[in-house]
């Protein structure tokens, strides 16, 4: 069992023996957060007690050599050595330790509407973050949600139970866990200012913990939060999170959500996308002339989606193609305003050099 700590107490987790996989996780301000992951290489009779392993644990829920392409809303990602589907924050911990115990590097994933997965994939454990489990303090009006909750069923939920203030998560796809870790941000409401607690799952001295969190020691910035792109060799977890929000009769979080939604409909969100590509939100009047032009050889397209853009795939589509788009947006946008613009995209997995 993982040690849990909360205000300065702590119950000893069982001792063991656990490898140290480290990970290269560079930051590049202008090209977003890139989490290189060494190529590992590990004997054919190896990966099988490994495989063996996770399978006596979890059954149904892990595969190996999966395409990660099928877990994300944009449909690209090369192959995961090892996949695990978490369905509750016991699995992922579960699934974190077993990696570490076996030398494996792990990422977590949620709907991947923040991230691109390289054609290479990823080395080591893909956990995919299906947990869903949502509990309310009225009273209080606080929201306990286990991080891979959708920010649609969150924000609906909420609404049945008179909880209010979450409204422009609406137009925000993606997972509870990746709207902290990069603090979503809509105008001037971000889901950082209602974070009360979280429950972080992280290893000292080789062994998990479970750290409970103050939402006041968590460094927030629109589009950005202290937990993005840690340098640590075993990435921090979020398993759950504690929201103040606010008590409002539905008639007004319905008025909220209209105006949230007056230029962006549900059927614009389900789309295969990559949105809120950069860290402050592009309007298309800031978009140049050239833009379209610069990515019309590649297999991705423009599309309205509010008062901003997204991508979208238009036929085959490479992780690598996607990326080169969003280089040459990047660089075309930043010279149209004259200002260099940074990326709330992160670039996950193992990218090869132009020359490799």
């Amino acid at each position: 069992m993982p040690r849990v700590e909360t205000q300065g107490l702590s119950s000893p987790a069982k001792p063991g023996k656990l490898q140290v996989w480290e990970e290269e996780m560079p930051q590049t301000p202008a090209r977003g957060i890139s989490l290189a992951m060494s190529r590992v290489t590990i004997s054919a009779d190896l990966e099988r007690r490994i495989a063996r392993r996770f399978d006596q644990e979890f059954g149904d829920d892990f595969i190996s050599h999966q395409p990660l392409k099928d877990y994300c809303r944009f449909p690209v990602g090369g192959v995961a050595d090892f996949v695990v589907v978490a369905h509750s924050p016991d699995q992922i911990i579960k699934a974190a330790t077993l990696a570490v115990e076996s030398g494996l590097p792990y990422m977590i994933l949620g709907g991947c509407t923040g991230s691109l997965i390289s054609d290479a994939g990823l080395a080591g454990l893909a956990i995919i973050n299906r947990t869903d489990t949502i509990a309310f303090q009225s009273e209080q009006s606080q929201v306990i949600a286990q991080s891979g909750v959708t920010t649609a069923a969150l924000v609906n939920k909420s609404a049945t139970r008179n909880i209010g203030g979450l409204e422009f998560l609406s137009t925000v796809p993606g997972t509870i866990g990746g709207a902290i870790i990069t603090n979503a941000t809509v105008g001037e409401s971000s889901i950082g200012s209602f974070v009360k607690e979280l429950s972080v799952l992280t290893f000292v001295d080789d062994r998990p913990t479970v750290v409970q969190l103050s939402g006041g020691s968590i460094e927030f910035k629109p589009s950005w939060s202290s937990l993005l792109g840690s340098s640590s060799s075993h990435p921090p977890i979020i398993l759950t999170a504690k929201l103040q929000c606010a008590s409002l009769q539905q008639e007004e979080i319905l008025k909220r959500l209209s105006r949230f939604h007056h230029s962006i409909s549900p059927t614009q969100l389900e789309r295969p996308q990559l949105a809120n590509i950069f860290t402050r939100p592009i309007t298309l009047s800031e978009l140049p002339k050239d833009a379209l032009s610069q990515i019309k050889k590649l297999p991705v397209t423009i599309s309205r989606l509010g008062q901003s853009f997204s991508l979208l795939p238009s036929g085959l589509v490479t992780a690598t193609d996607t990326r080169l788009a969003v280089d040459r947006l990047n660089q075309s946008i930043s010279h149209h305003l004259g200002q260099n613009l940074e990326l709330r995209l992160q670039f996950l997995g193992y990218w090869p050099k132009t020359d490799e």
